[in-house]
């Protein structure tokens, strides 16, 4: 059985090579304490002691021992300066016998609290099993094993006992589940999965057709896009059954689909066994029938937030529109007002003379009425009627409903169809929208007596059933809206699904939490907040102090930059103080004189020195194709980072083959690369000197994060409309996280319409070498919630909030004082957040 590539070959040398050390790591690492000591009094020979010495070392710095033979030189000569030892004297390979290496390191291990590698092969096999059960990649996996093995205080073992255990371990999985299905798979799962391979009259195979996904939002697309979901939905509905009986997870499920559609249809059919293929073709239908899943909802949620953004905006439009002749109106019934009002007044002053008898009282009464503009007055009634009717249909949405009803054909082609072809499933606070879904997606008749309407509210009720009519068109188009509110809410998620599974899909289970949790937290470095309420009151006592000082200072006139307007109800005045520019002097002394350096010139010497193109690994993971060179990856990275794009780059380059770009670009630049090689890069310049000078504080750093608005041309479910950013067109939001270094250290893509903040949280935890002090955001970046979880990890959320005067300031209760009250108006809920 031969080895996996693991690592690429430049990272599987360097792994069994101890650690570089600089001069000041060296003095780190071989410093000679009580536990060297101990070590070094069983050292018989010089060899023996400087061996001890190194051993250390090497395993202070790594948690792994090395071979004698890849010792250090510098390193050896470091150590025989530090035993005042002759460096030409010692001959390690020749003096430094095995037994007395092994017993060093036994003797390292017990000092440092450690247990050696061979007592633990047992939990190294099973968590290799499970991560490859989860279809952890190769590279990830020995990384991770690393971590684990770290914080269990566990001997990291040598490259070999990865690719030993990660190749058979692997093979074992993937033999293990084509013999599972090879147990229950039939002749007519065999038949519908062959027929993805079989080719119509244009020579074009299915699989072929359903490899890609339409994401369109037009009608017509949207018919074509269910027409092909129809053919890979016959087949799921044959084959889905296998998957109770076959313990594969998600992630392989993944794998092996992605596998496949990057396989071409000779390469499916060139597996030499059939249950290997029946496994990848099995993969491929179900993932692919979770990203269809997927697309359609989003295009769901898409059309339907469209369209009731067009009708919430015919409320303004409503408003706009009948505020003329709400204005004429209102002019008639004030002149009727008046006119009643002088009819009343000439009435009073009568009644109110003694000198008229009852006679001439009723007579005078009756000429003022008699001489009164009826005319006028019944105008000014009708006009009243009128504006009532108005102002009653603008309090009820009118407008809106109407709107709503007007588009509501153009969403059902839409929508329609597409709904009837998702699997949904709902929380109990959804029962009603639960029903009535599941009776439209019955094709039953919709009805004013059989439809379900209990998942209505008042106002939506209402204008369904208006002057006794049931408006079917509207109904739907509310029973869309309401689906849309219900995935918004968590309270409806997908059943086959990636993206959108209910919650606790994605959570730990309860039972493991409540069994766990104090070793999760513990782990987590999260131990100070296990008992929530002392936790509330700690921060209920530093918030109340906190509040005190500061409006202490600010009414005392001690603070100058926040005073209130007394003209304007108290409301506050902020005045933002500058900011010390640093003085970047040293750094210009360090980067020398200005040149421009060409990007492929800094790619290449870069990559020279780092060689961060070493997580490029092959998409598959038991491939033995030749890695492409170094050139090629880099073409890559150049052709993708600038938008020039494959093609155009290879046309416009001298010895880029496109079609072995684009195969590299395939096969290697999957996103877990990509961050990888990000990741490293990252690691690489914490290191350095230079970036150093630009914090502003020694041991704090603050970093930041912001989007970046960007035009998008072809159809896309994440691209939105903007006339403010895009004009006509569509686009999205880049979000870039960088520290103060200038070291970018994230980076995700997300629709223009969405809040950076659910965001934030991702990007500060997703670099372990960056360890942020202080993050700061625009207000796009800024909840309640990220203000708390920032504080959880440590971190001081800082975002720069405009109309800051405007926001509510919540302290635990309400304050005696006037002074503060002034800026707090409501109160913190404890039992809430307790519960």
């Amino acid at each position: 059985m031969s080895r996996f590539q693991v690592l690429p070959p430049y990272e599987a040398k360097q792994f069994d090579e101890p650690p570089k050390f600089n001069r000041t790591e060296r003095e780190e690492y071989f410093t000679v304490d009580l536990m060297l000591d101990h070590v070094m009094t069983r050292g018989v020979n010089d060899e023996s002691k400087v061996g001890a010495i190194i051993q250390l070392g090497y395993f202070r710095a790594s948690g792994k021992f090395y071979a004698t033979e890849s010792f250090r030189k510098n390193d050896i000569r470091y150590v025989c300066s530090l035993l005042k030892i002759p460096y030409k004297s010692i001959n390690l390979s020749k003096n430094y016998p095995s037994t007395s290496k092994s017993n060093h390191k036994r003797l390292i291990l017990d000092a440092s609290g450690f247990e050696p590698f061979n007592k633990n092969k047992e939990l190294f096999d099973e968590t290799i099993k499970q991560m490859i059960e989860n279809h952890m990649m190769p590279r990830k996996i020995v990384f991770s094993v690393i971590d684990l093995f770290n914080q269990k205080k566990i001997e990291t073992p040598s490259y070999d006992a990865f690719a030993r255990s990660i190749t058979k371990l692997y093979h074992a999985f993937e033999s293990d589940l084509t013999t599972q299905l090879a147990k229950v798979i039939g002749d007519e799962h065999k038949q519908a999965l062959e027929s993805l391979l079989e080719k119509d009259s244009k020579g074009k195979a299915l699989i072929s057709r359903l490899k890609h996904i339409n994401h369109s939002v037009k009608p017509g697309q949207i018919k074509n896009s269910i027409a092909r979901f129809d053919e890979l939905d016959a087949i799921y509905q044959n084959i889905y059954g296998l998957l109770s009986n076959i313990k594969i997870s998600s992630e392989a499920i993944s794998y092996y689909g992605k596998l496949t559609i990057k396989y071409q249809l000779a390469q499916i059919n060139n597996l030499v066994d059939d249950n290997q293929r029946y496994l990848y073709l099995l993969a491929f239908v179900v993932h692919q029938y979770k990203c269809w899943q997927d697309v359609f909802l989003q295009i769901v949620k898409k059309s339907v937030r469209a369209t009731d953004n067009k009708a919430s905006k015919s409320i303004d439009a409503t408003y706009a529109h009948n505020a003329p002749t709400k204005n004429e109106l209102t002019d008639s019934v004030a002149d009727g007002y008046y006119d009643y009002r002088n009819l009343v007044t000439q009435i009073e002053k009568k009644a109110f003379d003694q000198n008229l008898n009852n006679d001439q009282f009723r007579c005078d009464v009756q000429d003022i009425l008699n001489n009164k503009n009826s005319d006028h007055l019944n105008q000014s009634d009708q006009d009243l009627q009128t504006l009532q009717d108005i102002m009653d249909k603008e309090k009820s949405h009118q407008g809106y409903f109407d709107q709503h009803d007007q588009l509501s054909r153009k969403l059902q082609n839409k929508v329609a169809k597409i709904i009837k072809r998702l699997h949904f499933t709902f929380e109990p606070v959804a029962e009603d929208l639960k029903n009535a879904i599941e009776y439209y997606q019955s094709g039953a008749s919709i009805t004013k007596t059989l439809a379900p309407d209990a998942f209505l509210n008042d106002e939506q009720h209402a204008q369904i059933y208006q002057d006794g009519q049931f408006n079917i068109s509207l109904y739907k188009s509310m029973l869309y809206v309401n689906l849309f509110d219900a995935f918004s809410c968590g309270a409806a998620s997908l059943a086959i699904s990636y993206k959108y599974l209910p919650i606790s899909a994605y959570m730990m289970d309860e039972s493991s939490w409540k069994k766990n949790n104090k070793l999760i937290l513990k782990r987590l470095g999260l131990e100070e907040f296990e008992n929530i309420d002392e936790v509330l009151v700690k921060l209920q006592t530093i918030l109340d102090q906190k509040y005190y000082d500061v409006n202490a200072k600010i009414h005392s006139g001690e603070n100058p930059f926040i005073r209130f307007n007394a003209k304007k109800n108290d409301s506050l005045i902020i005045r933002t103080p500058a900011v010390d520019k640093p003085n970047y002097e040293s750094v210009a002394q360090m980067i020398g004189e200005d040149r421009n350096i060409p990007i492929l010139e800094m790619l290449t010497s870069l990559n020279k020195f780092l060689r961060f193109t070493t997580p490029l690994t092959h998409f598959k993971v038991k491939s033995k194709v030749k890695i492409p060179d170094d050139e090629l990856f880099i073409a890559g990275i150049f052709a993708l980072g600038s938008d020039i794009g494959i093609q155009r780059l290879s046309k416009s380059s001298i010895g880029i083959n496109a079609n072995k770009l684009n195969n590299a670009v395939k096969w290697y630049f999957a996103v877990e690369n990509l961050h990888a090689i990000n990741n490293l890069l990252t690691d690489f310049m914490n290191k350095m000197s230079l970036p150093e000078q630009f914090k502003k504080e020694k041991d704090f750093l603050h970093t930041s994060s912001d989007g970046r608005k960007r035009s998008v041309s072809i159809e896309s479910l994440v691209s939105n409309y903007s006339y403010k950013y895009f004009g006509h067109g569509k686009g999205i939001n880049i979000y870039t996280f960088v520290d103060e270094r200038g070291i970018l250290f994230h980076s995700t893509v997300f629709s223009s319409s969405d809040r950076d903040a659910p965001y934030v949280i991702d990007g500060l935890l997703h670099n372990e070498g960056v360890k942020s002090d202080m993050h700061s955001t625009d207000t796009h970046g800024y909840t309640e919630a990220i203000f708390a979880i920032s504080h959880l990890l440590g971190i001081t959320f800082a975002p720069r909030i405009a109309k800051l005067a405007k926001q509510n300031y919540l302290p635990s209760e309400a304050s005696k004082k006037d002074w503060l009250k002034k800026v707090t108006r409501y109160c913190l809920a404890i039992k809430l957040m307790s519960s």
